[in-house]
């Protein structure tokens, strides 16, 4: 259900500039009383939980120039990382990022959220307002879309990903380890970038691009990142004239894992035959 269009979601925050305190209307209140008022839903408050059930297609921030209106734009922070305080509700999560902040991206570039002011030596919360934190990690990081906002003005929007983030064409593979239950979707190639999602063993995603030793991976809860090429299962995806978009990827079986089954089945009659 698509309740607001974006530009109005924006133009709607910035009324409510200077007019509360933080303790009125935190960062994530700001933007969900505007959208719950046009009969949008959500069955808790709070960034993890829209994060996790209220936002789609999650994926890298790097540049202010990926901002448009009305986007989600959110701070993450890692089990280990200074300021990580997951709530107790998500303790057996997959996923254990704090999405510790949200915020509102306009088409000029700015991020309007629940400010910072500093009074005397110490840094008070202050209500709505337009951010001064920087882009990049430990700080604004992730970007997505509110699944509840119409985005239909923005389709122009050079940063706007709405709608299905998959590729319909190019390869599927499956996550794969040796150890473990999960493997990291990074932000960047790169170790020590930010984790977007812990993606289960067996999960069967697609792979776009290489960079070095790692692959631009697409999940099934619609985000996309970097993976490390050892942890996929290559598997080609064969494209007909006839093929249907979004249509279900036909796998090609390699020929040698023919000659390997049957050498086992030979191996296992072999060895009946001497019961």
């Amino acid at each position: 259900c698509t309740v607001i269009k974006s530009k109005q979601l924006v133009a709607e925050y910035r009324e409510q500039i200077g007019k509360y305190t933080y303790e009125d209307m935190d960062c994530i209140k700001s933007i969900a009383n505007i959208i719950n008022r046009y009969g949008g839903k959500s069955d808790l408050m709070g960034s993890n939980w829209y994060a996790r059930h209220e936002i789609q297609n999650l994926r890298p921030l790097t540049e202010k120039g990926q901002l448009y209106d009305g986007c989600a734009v959110l701070k993450t922070r890692l089990p280990g990382e200074p300021g990580h305080s997951l709530p107790p509700r998500y303790a057996k999560d997959v996923v254990q990022i704090d999405y510790s902040h949200i915020g509102l991206g306009t088409d000029e570039g700015l991020i309007l959220d629940s400010t910072t002011v500093k009074r005397g030596d110490i840094y008070i919360r202050n209500g709505p307002g337009v951010s001064t934190a920087p882009i990049g990690t430990q700080s604004w990081d992730v970007i997505g879309e509110f699944e509840d906002v119409d985005y239909s003005d923005r389709t122009n929007s050079a940063g706007f990903h709405g709608g299905k983030v998959e590729p319909e064409t190019g390869k599927s593979a499956l996550v794969v380890a040796s150890a473990g239950n999960t493997v990291n979707l990074r932000s960047m190639p790169a170790a020590n970038s930010v984790v977007l999602e812990y993606v289960l063993i067996g999960t069967k995603v697609r792979a776009g691009e290489a960079n070095g030793g790692w692959i631009k991976v697409f999940t099934p809860k619609g985000k996309q990142g970097w993976m490390q090429k050892e942890f996929l299962s290559m598997t080609a995806v064969t494209a007909t004239p006839n093929s249907v978009p979004g249509a279900e990827p036909q796998t090609i079986i390699n020929p040698n894992w023919i000659e390997k089954l049957k050498q086992a089945i030979t191996l296992i009659d072999e060895v009946l035959g001497d019961v």
